[in-house]
């Protein structure tokens, strides 16, 4: 066998960082892994040594269940520590379709005991494909890409924060039916630091369902400058992410607005309301990530 890194990556993002008791934080990490060849990867396996993040003097512990996508075929391990027992996965029992990617969620609460950070951690990803086994090292954010590698940072003070605010206009009826609705999404920077690698992901399936369709080829969006629009996004499958992060950025103090508008038919649908959130991410001072979720109006949460 030999090993190779073209049929599989990963990549380990923080999803979340919240205050908790006792001066401790709790980190939402988010590991994705896909599969880059054309065969079914078997014996998948991801491993976190969270002793090598966490250095004294902060205290860790992986806390509540280990999640999965829907659908996945990735079993969890729930004896993973990230201390003593470093595999996220039960391999034998985890496999990863041809082009197939998963998510897999752990949440970790740490006691920095007055070491803020940086913290730097990695995944490791392995399987099988075939006679060929194959890994990957995470690079850091959402990018599985198998080129290269990166560890992801997280702090617990406050110089790099960004926050997300997004605002429903009023929907225009075009024919019996179906509106065109209207949204902005307003992207702050509210920490001290310049952001770059802005990116807002906004998946508007999981908002019009249950027979509300969005109509295809109606998606318009445009942005303020220094956030860069990709052309490619539909709000559906693999595009739901709104901008081209190596191309968007926002300066300290900074406020920038998508604009997204949105042509629905609701002609099959009872339902009367659609409840909507987009998700922010950036990366700040030491390459470390920061993220937020929508609040509705004007006014971010964080």
């Amino acid at each position: 066998m030999t090993a190779d890194s073209s049929g599989i990556g990963v990549a380990l993002a923080v999803a979340k960082v919240e205050p908790n008791d006792g001066g401790s934080y709790l980190v939402t990490y988010k590991v994705l892994v896909k599969n880059y060849g054309t065969e079914t990867i078997t014996n998948v396996q991801l491993s976190d040594t969270l002793t090598k993040a966490f250095a004294d003097p902060a205290g860790f512990e992986r806390i509540g269940w280990i999640e999965t996508s829907a659908g996945s075929a990735l079993t969890p391990d729930k004896a993973y520590n990230g201390k003593n027992k470093l595999q996220l996965l039960h391999a034998d029992q985890s496999s990863l379709a041809a082009g197939a990617t998963d998510t897999v969620t752990v949440y970790v609460r740490v006691q920095p005991n007055g070491s803020m950070g940086p913290y730097y951690n990695s995944v490791t990803a392995n399987g099988q494909m075939g006679t060929k086994a194959v890994m990957d090292v995470s690079n850091n954010g959402y990018n599985t890409n198998p080129v290269g590698s990166k560890p992801t940072g997280v702090r617990f003070d406050n110089s790099n924060i960004i926050g997300i605010a997004k605002m429903a206009g009023k929907p225009v009826e075009i024919t019996k039916g179906v509106y065109d609705v209207p949204y902005t999404i307003m992207v702050k920077n509210l920490g001290l630091n310049d952001l770059t690698m802005v990116q807002v992901e906004d998946n508007l399936s999981k908002t019009f369902g249950n027979g509300a369709i969005i109509v295809p080829g109606s998606i318009t969006v445009s942005a303020t400058a220094g956030l860069t629009v990709d052309p490619g996004y539909t709000g559906e499958g693999d595009h739901t992410k709104l901008l081209i992060e190596s191309q968007s950025t926002l300066p300290k103090g900074a406020v920038g607005d998508i604009m997204l508008l949105v042509r629905v038919d609701v002609t099959a649908t009872t339902n009367t309301t659609f409840n909507n959130v987009a998700f922010g991410v950036g990366t700040g001072d030491d390459g470390i990530m920061v993220t937020d979720i929508s609040t509705a109006g004007r006014e971010s949460r964080s």
